[in-house]
């Protein structure tokens, strides 16, 4: 125990002498947190006031269309020009007009696909549930057949 706190005095007298040392132990933290935090402060500020122009081109008109275009204002980020495209829309000459970066082209049937995947994934997850009873209850059966 004596070496130690003879360890900790000597080291305490050391560091109490190097005022230098003791500034910059203590104090270049101080300066790396407020210089990071002014950073991402500016990043923050930039994202949330400026957003992203992005056009919706839709070649259907469904309910569907309208929830992914309402859940992309959602976001935030996005300010979204909606346009209905006939079949002679082009991509490049739409998105020059409007002056976006990003589009976004909704295909005829997409609803019916999105759907169709749907139905798929609410297919499987009951037979996913239907396996899980099954081997619960299995679980079960063997617990009370291993306790009779």
């Amino acid at each position: 125990m004596n070496k130690l706190k003879a360890s900790i005095v000597k080291d305490l007298n050391l560091l109490l002498k190097d005022r230098v040392g003791l500034l910059l132990m203590f104090l270049m933290p101080l300066i790396l947190v407020v210089l990071i935090s002014a950073l991402q402060n500016n990043t923050y500020k930039l994202l949330n006031e400026h957003k992203l122009s992005i056009l919706v081109l839709s070649h259907e008109e469904e309910e569907i269309v309208s929830d992914l275009i309402e859940a992309i204002n959602q976001v935030g980020m996005f300010s979204v020009d909606f346009k209905a495209a006939d079949a002679q829309s082009d991509v490049a000459t739409e998105m020059k007009s409007s002056d976006v970066l990003v589009s976004l082209v909704i295909p005829t049937g997409f609803g019916d696909v999105l759907k169709k995947k749907m139905n798929e994934i609410n297919k499987l997850g009951s037979l996913c549930l239907l396996y899980i009873c099954t081997f619960i209850y299995w679980l079960v059966l063997c617990i009370v057949i291993s306790f009779s």
